[in-house]
Order: C-alpha cells, then sequence, then structure tokens
C-alpha cells in the first residue's frame, strides 16, 4: 500500500546511512551527514560525506561491522505458538540501549 508521507522509503533510507557510516567508522574514516541537503528536492534525502582525517563521530562503533555483514532478516509468519521468552525480551531490551 502506497503512504503519501514515505516513511518506509525514508527508514531504509536511515538504515542505509548509517550502515555507511558504521563501514567509514570501522576504515577510520570521518564522516557527515546532511538530511535534506537540497531545499525543495523530492529525490536528495540526505548527503553523506566520508573522509579520511574528517570529523569522526563521538558515537562511532566500528566493531559493529562485524554484526552488519552477519545479520539475516526473516519475512517469515510470527508464530503465534512461540510466544516471545523473558530471556529474548530483555536480550532486545539491551540491545536498544
Amino acid at each position: 500500500m502506497y503512504t503519501s508521507d514515505r516513511r518506509e522509503l525514508y527508514v531504509s533510507i536511515g538504515c542505509a546511512i548509517e550502515s555507511l557510516r558504521v563501514g567509514a567508522d570501522f576504515a577510520g574514516y570521518g564522516s557527515t551527514l546532511q538530511y535534506f541537503p537540497v531545499e525543495s528536492s523530492s529525490i536528495v534525502a540526505a548527503r553523506v560525506r566520508i573522509q579520511s582525517g574528517g570529523p569522526v563521530r563521538a558515537f562511532a562503533v566500528p566493531a559493529l561491522l562485524r554484526h552488519a555483514v552477519t545479520r539475516r532478516t526473516s519475512h517469515g509468519m510470527f508464530d503465534p505458538l512461540r510466544p516471545v521468552t523473558d530471556a529474548e525480551r530483555g536480550a532486545i531490551a539491551r540491545a536498544a540501549i
């Protein structure tokens, strides 16, 4: 279903941007990000600059790259007969922190 606010599109672009910046962190490059850099453009959502010796993010976690290359997405149906356990809920909460 199409929605005019493009929410899913922007979420996926945000994920791609973060993956790009994690890769830059891992390689020791700095990066800067500017959202909607071209006024009145509905095409350019962000501009990312990767620079040797550029500004390094204070919260950069280059170790995340090893997780990015091994992550998997399941498009299967949720199994209502297998509820999420308390341990799994705790792991999700810790990951978010």
